[in-house]
């Protein structure tokens, strides 16, 4: 999806050159992910020219808080609290990243959700 996201509408030979390096899928890997990804309607699939173009139909803030909901309801029931604070003190945050937290945790504190 990273490889979508970063820029579309994309062919898959764009998505395959995007991946190259970074994973160790083959070409065929690659496009049965990407019509598992249309078939579930996270991406859209147009055909032009003999040419598949993706787009995603999900913003990836959706994706990323959906997945880490399914997660953590999940693997960690009501025990997540110890899990964030080990997950805070051993991920690299920038300064941004850190205001960000700061912020939420100050909303869930007077009771605001997120």
């Amino acid at each position: 999806m990273e490889a979508v996201w970063v820029k579309h509408p994309a062919t898959a030979p764009e998505i395959m050159s995007r991946l190259a390096g970074q994973q160790e899928w083959k070409e065929q890997t690659i496009r049965t992910m990407l019509t598992r990804l249309v078939k579930k309607n996270v991406l859209s699939c147009r055909t032009n020219s003999k040419l598949q173009s993706y787009i995603p139909l999900l913003h990836r803030d959706q994706v990323v808080r959906t997945l880490s909901r399914g997660f953590f309801a999940k693997i960690l029931k009501k025990a997540s609290a110890p899990v964030l604070v080990e997950l805070i003190r051993s991920t690299e945050l920038s300064p941004d990243d850190i205001e960000s937290l700061r912020q939420i945790l100050l909303e869930k504190q007077k009771g605001k959700k997120s």
